[in-house]
């Protein structure tokens, strides 16, 4: 479990930190740049909607979460799916959207000690 728990936090911060293709880049060194700057900053209203979200699809999935299979992709396209504030999944890219959804990861991971709590723990405030 504590594997799945690094294995989970690493793909966190990989895509939080923009895991781009080099095709999205004009840096000749091939690191990847979006400008997501022309895009809307996330309103309060995403946050609070977000968070219930990401704890349904952690309960749904907990053992598989427990296991490794989950990821941040599956949880982004989830949100897509769930969520009435009309974004892609290319908007979730954007670090202020992925910040909120780290911060609400990351709390799970800590409140359930990386699946080894019942899966109460994701709901609990």
């Amino acid at each position: 479990i504590l594997l799945f728990v690094g294995a989970f936090l690493m793909l966190v911060l990989a895509n939080y930190h923009g895991n781009l293709g080099a095709e999205d880049s004009d840096d000749p060194s091939g690191v990847a740049y979006q400008d997501f700057s022309a895009r809307a900053a996330p309103t309060e209203d995403f946050a609070k909607e977000v968070v219930p979200i990401i704890r349904n699809f952690v309960a749904k999935k907990y053992k598989a979460y427990g296991e490794g299979a989950v990821t941040l992709r599956h949880m982004k396209e989830h949100i897509v799916r769930k969520s009435r504030q009309r974004l892609s999944y290319e908007d979730l890219r954007d670090d202020r959207y992925s910040l909120i959804i780290e911060h609400e990861v990351d709390a799970i991971v800590k409140r359930c000690d990386g699946g080894k709590k019942p899966v109460a723990c994701v709901k609990e405030a």
